[in-house]
Formats: structure tokens, C-alpha cells, sequence
């Protein structure tokens, strides 16, 4: 897989996690993946303007 791929395959996990913390009230959990997916976010966007800058 790409780095592209697996940073959406890791967000995709973390939104799991953070929807099942926030089903369990674990608000605490929520707030660090809720960082831990903005960092995913940025690093998406990231790859996503290098890889539209070599097309």
C-alpha cells in the first residue's frame, strides 16, 4: 500500500476508536484521538499536495 493508503486506512481505524470511547463516555479518549486524527488529517493533506504537484 501507499503512505496515502495506509494514513486513511489509520484514520479510518482512529474514528472507530474515537466513536466507540465516545459511545463508553471516555471523553478523555475521544480529545487524544481527536489529535492523534488532526495529525493524520495533516498529513494527508500533505501527501495529497505532493502527489497533485508531480501530476
Amino acid at each position: 500500500m501507499s503512505a496515502l493508503t495506509d494514513l486513511i486506512h489509520e484514520l479510518t481505524i482512529a474514528t472507530g476508536q474515537m466513536k466507540q470511547a465516545a459511545l463508553t463516555d471516555d471523553w478523555i479518549m475521544v480529545e487524544r484521538i481527536q489529535k492523534r486524527r488532526g495529525r493524520l488529517l495533516d498529513q494527508i493533506a500533505g501527501n495529497s499536495t505532493v502527489l497533485n504537484a508531480q501530476k
